[in-house]
């Protein structure tokens, strides 16, 4: 799990999925999928938050 949060940071920060991936040997479609998680997570964290 933690590798995922690192890679979706790494893309964040670079905007290249592709060469984030390429560097992490990992597949694009892979670290696309994370970052749609990842952003659904927060999304809903702070939904949360609004909430409480």
């Amino acid at each position: 799990m933690e590798f995922k949060i690192c890679a979706v940071t790494i893309s964040n920060q670079y905007k290249s999925v592709l060469r984030v991936a390429q560097e992490l040997e990992i597949s694009k479609h892979s670290l696309q999928h994370w970052k749609k998680l990842y952003k659904e997570s927060a999304l809903n964290s702070m939904i949360l938050l609004a909430i409480d």
